[in-house]
């Protein structure tokens, strides 16, 4: 919260995406178990701050109500750990382990891309349920 409160949200937010990222290209890139376990360890260490801090952004969404935002993330959340244990075998199974976690950063890397302006900009894309 320290943090947060000096740097603000965004930035804490973009140090923990360059985190997690690190460590997983740690993770993919890793000769040895070793290595690619301190790989996980950054990644998730990362991930810690960032989901806190989605939770944060979505009831602060300029525009939408506390619980919409709240929601969409809950939802989109449930969404993503449903499917990307199925990404991951599906893609392990025809490659290796390694190539299936490239595809979830990946996938994650083109989600941020797309959702930066939205945020960055404080437009909200949520539906408004009163309409």
């Amino acid at each position: 919260d320290h943090v947060v409160d000096r740097f603000g949200d965004r930035a804490v937010f973009d140090g923990a995406m360059m985190v997690a990222l690190f460590g997983a290209l740690v993770v993919i890139v890793s000769p040895w178990l070793g290595l690619a376990l301190v790989g996980f360890a950054i990644w998730g260490l990362g991930v810690s701050v960032i989901f806190p801090q989605l939770y944060g952004m979505a009831a602060r969404l300029p525009g939408t109500a506390a619980g919409i935002g709240l929601g969409a993330m809950a939802v989109g959340q449930r969404l993503g750990g449903l499917v990307s244990p199925v990404v991951v075998g599906f893609v392990a199974d025809f490659h290796t382990l390694r190539w299936s976690f490239a595809v979830i950063v990946g996938a994650s890397l083109v989600l941020v891309v797309i959702t930066r302006p939205t945020v960055a900009s404080g437009r909200s894309t949520a539906i408004d349920p009163m309409l």
